[in-house]
């Protein structure tokens, strides 16, 4: 789960993300009711602020299991380009 803006979505996103930007609630909620709640989620944003909220609120909410990707986007973009 993508919680950046659509902006940022498009300017790159980890392949099969789902966008739900947490600055825009209404669309993040819209977003986490489509997922399982038994299921592992994977949160990100930039650099781990948004991803940071957004994980709490989904565990609040009932999720199971929610991962944050430490670093954000950013550090995942330096890792693949280390590859």
């Amino acid at each position: 789960m993508d919680v950046r803006t659509a902006e940022e979505y498009t300017e790159g996103h980890i392949p099969h993300a789902m966008l739900a930007n947490w600055k825009d609630m209404k669309a993040f909620r819209k977003t986490a009711r489509k997922l399982d709640k038994k299921l592992p989620v994977l949160v990100y944003c930039k650099s781990g602020n948004r991803s940071k909220a957004a994980s709490e609120w989904l565990l609040k909410k009932g999720f199971k299991e929610v991962y944050e990707l430490e670093g954000g986007f950013k550090n995942y973009q330096e890792q693949k380009e280390q590859e």
